[in-house]
């Protein structure tokens, strides 16, 4: 992990969330981005995923490095994209 990629903690966050989740879907980043918003599960605030996750999906290398995972590079970015989406579309924020 390179402190030049400030947003990697909070896409390893995601990534570990997703440990024993096998499809990645809208079902499931509604219940994340929900979490989320309630910090059931992550010491960052909605903001802080918000901010990291366009970074990472311009990130020229992979993205899923870190955290062992059945999710594919192309898999997790297209969630990411959902989950931003998702989270973006609760709007405001409690």
């Amino acid at each position: 992990m390179s402190f030049a990629e400030p947003w990697r903690g909070s896409i390893n966050g995601i990534l570990y969330g997703l440990i024993f989740v096998r499809e990645l879907n809208e079902t499931v980043a509604d219940g994340m981005a929900r979490a989320m918003l309630q910090r059931r599960s992550w010491g960052n605030n909605p903001e802080e995923f918000v901010e990291a996750i366009p970074l990472a999906l311009a990130h020229p290398g992979r993205i899923v490095d870190g955290i062992p995972t059945h999710h594919t590079e192309e898999q997790f970015r297209a969630y990411l994209t959902i989950l931003a989406d998702k989270l973006e579309s609760l709007r405001p924020w409690p």
